[in-house]
């Protein structure tokens, strides 16, 4: 019997201290088990914000790309004849993926296109549109976008107008929905919805759809919200639907007109089956103490799966299954910590990649990137990283500064990529283009240096690798400076010409002259054309330069007939971009009727580069040029690969002989010698004129005299000079100065 006692007693006690034990396990699972619920919260908003951002930048670089377009179809607009303008904004719709192009005066005009087509509801902030800026409308009823762009207000108030379907940025929004369960939108700061197909408002149908319900009053609760829609700024909030369930929200200002990027999940939308195992665990644990243990391990097992999920989701490129742009830079901390040092950061991309994605569609371009991706994977060593950023941008760390290596690898890289045939057999052939960082400073931004790798792959040096120059900033800030002052400095008179004197020789007297401009930079000082025009090339704004010298030489020929001043021909360049401009020669025609100049009295000036790209067109080309009267000439000749061919199957009226001809020594100039001569007698026997450039001694003059040579310009006449200055030197009186006496025919 006291046995018995006993052994109930320890039975009463087992109990008791299982049920302590119990308790006190539950309890500690049930804290472990909020931390857990709070922790995947905490990855949840995270994420969301994450998300947010990634698709609030993918919107801020589409709507930047066509902002860029709009302005360079601007620009050209502006350096055309006001009649062709609506052709040439026909002709660029299509290229710029608008649906339209419109040109108006200015922001009064422009607001009555838009009041005139879509109602008095829509406005313009002429406020921003004066400071040069950008404005966009967005027309729901339409899936449109009304992009505006104007000038800076100085004397430029044309206003371009385009507009385009929104398909892609619905796209883009509806390929963040988190498996469906969210909603992504784009609002304007009154709650329109941008990317809807009706008028919509967001904040009103919040305040109906909770009208009548137990949560009315949250509409009032999302009026922090409002505020930080009103001063810019970013945020995230929860807040019940109007069936209770939780939501998360995250909202992200973009940096044009007044949009905002709007996501919206339930706040359980990556966590559901977490929450549902907790729940299950804390009733095992409650109904068998025994079952706890097994439920602490399924818990342990399932949130390793959730956080290898998330880290998908974060750590994995779903194009190319490689490593994302949060990875990448997570992996290069690592390996820059590790390495100490001797590291460089390379960026990579597909020129034109937007063409081929339309081209090819998106699964071609995915084709594309996978393959480049598995390329550079290959191309890896031991301890070296790669992943995509974003569209088709690839970084790659190298764990050597060695320049002679990394060009080699590269060019192998390159070369390797180039070779993909991938693309339906069609024979598309892509080029990539690829720039460098060496890393001075391991510990420092990872962001930057890819920001600098980005600044080399730009530089297109026609180079395998580009590697980064720390004083390329300096020239991209002049680049920008320069591009910014051209139009001011045109208005101004900033811009001058300058002209240098050619001299026939079998008279010796001045018979010519080549205009040269040169820019008075307000606080630059004077400019040399080597500086500023590769700038305008690049800029695309070369034309305009073109034809304000080609009407201030004409101002001048008119001023010196109405002197009574003997007459001459000055030749004036044409640059590659502007000799593919519609009508430019009847253009320049024009010019000459309104200042009552002779034609015959204009030579212009074509690189041989420029005649060696397209034979056939510039016949063409030159024909119609001496239908308009003007002479042609043919510069620099032996300056690259001139092929003889030209002087047979172009009408060129002058060749002019590269000074490199009469430069060197020894061997090199006798041969330069040889090569003159021979081209003087054929263009004697083609009745073709010749100019030696860049002559300097008297000897040279003789030399040339003596071989048939027409004409000379150089320094051992005369140097460039301003208008003044020419009219001083060049004549003697109203005629023609009389520089040096012929040596008598031998």
């Amino acid at each position: 019997m006291d046995k018995n006692k006993k052994l109930t007693r320890l039975r009463k006690w087992g109990l008791a201290a299982l049920f302590c034990a119990g308790v006190l396990l539950s309890g500690i699972f049930f804290q472990n088990s909020l931390q857990i619920y709070e922790q995947s919260r905490s990855r949840t908003t995270q994420y969301l914000t994450d998300v947010t951002y990634q698709l609030h930048e993918q919107i801020e670089v589409q709507v930047q790309n066509s902002l860029d377009i709009l302005r360079l179809i601007r620009n050209g607009a502006l350096d055309m004849p006001a009649a062709e303008r609506e052709a040439y904004l026909a002709d660029q719709t299509g290229y710029a993926d608008f649906n339209r192009l419109h040109m108006v005066d200015g922001l009064e005009q422009a607001e009555q296109w838009l009041q005139a087509r879509y109602g008095a509801r829509y406005t313009l902030d002429r406020t921003l549109l004066q400071h040069g800026r950008s404005q966009l409308l967005a027309i729901p009823d339409e899936s449109t976008v009304i992009y505006f762009a104007a000038g800076d207000g100085e004397g430029d108030d044309a206003v371009i107008i385009g507009a385009k379907q929104n398909d892609l940025l619905v796209e883009m929004l509806s390929a963040a929905s988190f498996d469906g369960n969210g909603i992504t939108m784009v609002i304007t700061q009154s709650g329109v919805v941008i990317t809807s197909r009706t008028e919509q408002n967001f904040f009103t149908e919040l305040e109906e759809a909770y009208e009548g319900t137990p949560y009315a009053d949250v509409p009032a609760q999302l009026e922090q919200m409002r505020r930080d829609l009103t001063e810019g700024r970013s945020g995230t909030l929860a807040f019940p639907s109007s069936e209770g369930e939780e939501l998360l929200l995250s909202y992200e200002p973009l940096s044009f007109s007044d949009w905002w990027v709007f996501t919206v999940i339930p706040a359980d939308a990556l966590n559901t089956w977490i929450e549902g195992m907790t729940t299950q665990n804390l009733l095992l644990t409650a109904a068998a103490i025994v079952l706890l243990v097994g439920c602490i391990v399924g818990l342990v097992l399932s949130q390793r799966r959730h956080n290898r999920r998330l880290s998908d989701i974060a750590f994995v490129d779903r194009v190319t299954g490689g490593w994302s742009a949060l990875r990448f830079r997570l992996e290069a901390e690592r390996v820059l910590r590790e390495s100490g040092g001797a590291c460089t950061m390379v960026s990579l991309d597909v020129a034109d990649f937007t063409f081929l994605n339309n081209v090819y569609g998106v699964e071609g371009g995915d084709r594309v990137l996978r393959y480049i991706f598995g390329q550079i994977i290959e191309h890896l060593r031991y301890g070296e990283i790669a992943g995509r950023s974003s569209a088709d941008i690839f970084y790659i760390l190298l764990r050597t500064q060695d320049r002679g290596m990394i060009t080699s690898r590269m060019a192998a890289l390159k070369q390797s990529i180039e070779a993909f045939d991938g693309l339906d057999g069609s024979g598309y052939r892509f080029a990539v283009r690829i720039g460098a960082y060496l890393i001075e400073d391991p510990k420092g931004d990872v962001d930057r240096m890819a920001q600098n790798a980005n600044l080399a792959r730009k530089y297109r040096d026609g180079q395998d690798c580009s590697f980064y120059r720390a004083e390329r900033l300096q020239e991209q800030k002049l680049e920008r400076e320069l591009i910014s002052d051209m139009q001011p400095s045109l208005r101004s008179g900033a811009f001058q010409v300058y002209l240098q004197p050619k001299v026939q020789l079998d008279s010796g007297a001045v018979c010519g002259a080549e205009a040269l401009i040169r820019w008075d930079h307000p606080s630059k000082g004077m400019l040399s054309p080597a500086v500023f025009i590769p700038v305008f090339e690049k800029a695309g704004m070369i034309g305009a330069l073109d034809r304000f010298m080609f009407e201030e030489v004409c101002k001048l020929l008119q001023r010196w007939t109405q002197e009574g001043r003997a007459p001459l021909v000055v030749s004036v360049n044409l640059s590659r971009q502007n000799i593919f401009a519609p009508a430019l020669l009847s253009d320049y025609r024009a010019i000459c009727d309104k200042y009552g100049v002779s034609p015959a009295q204009l030579e212009l000036e074509l690189t041989e580069s420029i005649f060696m790209e397209n034979t056939g067109w510039m016949q063409q080309f030159v024909q119609e040029m001496h239908r308009q009267g003007f002479r042609c000439s043919l510069d620099d000749f032996g300056s690259g690969f001139s092929s003889l061919g030209l002087l047979k199957d172009l009408d060129i009226d002058v060749i002019k002989l590269d000074r490199s001809f009469f430069t060197g020594e020894g061997e090199d100039l006798r041969k330069g010698a040889l090569i003159v001569e021979s081209v003087l007698g054929l263009a004697q026997e083609l009745g073709i004129q010749t100019v030696a450039e860049g002559i300097e001694r008297y000897e040279q003059v003789d030399w040339l005299q003596r071989r048939g040579c027409g004409q000379v310009q150089g320094f051992v006449f005369f140097r460039p000079m301003p208008a003044a200055d020419f009219e001083q030197k060049a004549y003697d009186g109203r005629q023609l100065r009389r520089c040096f006496r012929p040596r008598e025919a031998e």
